[in-house]
């Protein structure tokens, strides 16, 4: 495994262990669950890296996390 990935897999335990679904994610930030679920699977080019920087963080803020 590599870091990204670690994080990825580090995103969805704790998001997980709150109970919430990525589609409650999706639907509360308006990004695609699609992107959501690559993120947590430690890929993150499946936007431009601004969006994936702003997207990880609106995720972070929904489930609590720093």
């Amino acid at each position: 495994m590599n870091n990204l990935t670690d994080f990825g897999s580090a995103l969805k335990k704790n998001r997980e262990a709150k109970k919430i679904t990525l589609n409650e994610i999706s639907a509360f930030t308006k990004i695609d669950a699609r992107f959501l679920e690559s993120f947590e699977q430690g890929n993150f080019e499946v936007v431009p890296l601004v969006y994936a920087r702003l997207f990880l963080r609106e995720y972070s803020k929904y489930i609590d996390e720093d």
